[in-house]
């Protein structure tokens, strides 16, 4: 599949990532590779920035200089299963509940009491739910892309999710284990089904989201264009590809394998009611499949002080396709 990269230039790759990064093992047995990196004039709060799939902590490479000039510090996590971070291979080490585990440790560790937590995508996921399980850690809450969706007393399996919402049918390829050898034999042509640009009107982003698509097309039995744009750069591409391949997908996938886990675990959330109470900011792209208009507003039904920002003719990654616009709204909302 032969798709255009992006010719945007964005700082990424070994050569221009300028900030402070260590690894550190924590109270919980796990060992976090991490961005911590302090302003020259701080303001005495810290942005805690978690990526989504399939993303390392370079994802905020375009927002974590404003943010930094701005003066917060920035603690930006490897995810568990990414980057220099460990990649335990059971699902149950990839639920929100043992992922905020992990997060406040970390926390614990810098001697830092409370953040705002920025998540995209999965870390989107990732930040509302550790708003929840870890309510006394949090100032304020930004999601971005992936709308909040409150825990449940009723499991919904993924299969039974998907006849609800058919642009997630490519979930239940990867929640199958049997995908990760495909995906990893596959990783040049995975990626840039990923990364898309899914605002792009010429040509149009391929469709790989309903049931069947993306294993079809990742076996080589159904035909891809020849031609559409993603929206990484050459530099940005070879980097994401060196940092998942060699067998690297079992992590980032294991996190599509923790559903019914999920849903155990957060039964004790859904029993009390338990919600956002932090303000909260949701901002996403208005060409994103993920986020339907319908989604989005029914937030305000478990987030009372709710805020809603749309990015015109924009796609999914945000992070990449609006980048100063992300980092100046992130910034206007934590700073009011």
């Amino acid at each position: 599949m032969a798709l255009t990269i992006s010719q945007r230039e964005t700082a990424l790759g070994s050569l221009n990532f300028p900030w402070n990064q260590r690894s550190e093992k924590l109270s919980t047995g796990n060992t976090y590779h991490f961005v911590d990196h302090s302003p020259n004039k701080p303001n005495g709060k810290t942005l805690l920035l978690l990526h989504g799939f399939p993303d390392t902590s370079r994802g905020w490479r375009n927002q974590i200089g404003p943010f930094h000039e701005a003066g917060y510090r920035i603690i930006a996590p490897d995810m568990i299963g990414y980057g220099g971070t460990n990649k335990p291979n059971e699902p149950e080490h990839y639920t929100p509940k043992s992922i905020s585990e992990d997060l406040a440790a970390l926390l614990d560790l810098l001697d830092i009491e409370k953040v705002t937590v920025v998540g995209h995508d999965w870390g989107s996921f990732m930040a509302g739910r550790f708003a929840l399980w870890k309510a006394e850690r949090i100032e304020k809450v930004v999601l971005l892309s992936v709308p909040y969706i409150p825990p449940s007393l009723v499991y919904a399996p993924l299969e039974a999710i998907v006849m609800l919402v058919p642009t997630f049918g490519y979930q239940l390829y990867l929640a199958d284990e049997n995908s990760t050898p495909v995906v990893e034999s596959q990783l040049d042509e995975f990626l840039k089904l990923m990364y898309q640009d899914f605002a792009s009107t010429s040509p149009p982003p391929f469709d790989f989201s309903p049931k069947g698509v993306l294993e079809s097309v990742l076996k080589g039995s159904m035909a891809t264009p020849t031609s559409a744009p993603i929206v990484l750069n050459q530099t940005e591409f070879d980097y994401y590809k060196s940092t998942l391949s060699s067998g690297k997908m079992t992590g980032p996938l294991n996190y599509y394998r923790t559903t019914h886990l999920r849903y155990k675990e957060e039964l004790e959330l859904a029993a009390t009611f338990a919600h956002i109470s932090a303000p909260t900011l949701w901002m996403g792209g208005d060409n994103d499949p993920v986020a339907s208009m319908v989604t989005v507003e029914a937030m305000r039904l478990f987030i009372p002080d709710l805020e809603i920002s749309w990015l015109k003719s924009t796609g999914h990654w945000v992070l990449a396709e609006e980048g100063n616009a992300v980092a100046k709204k992130v910034l206007e909302f934590v700073g009011a």
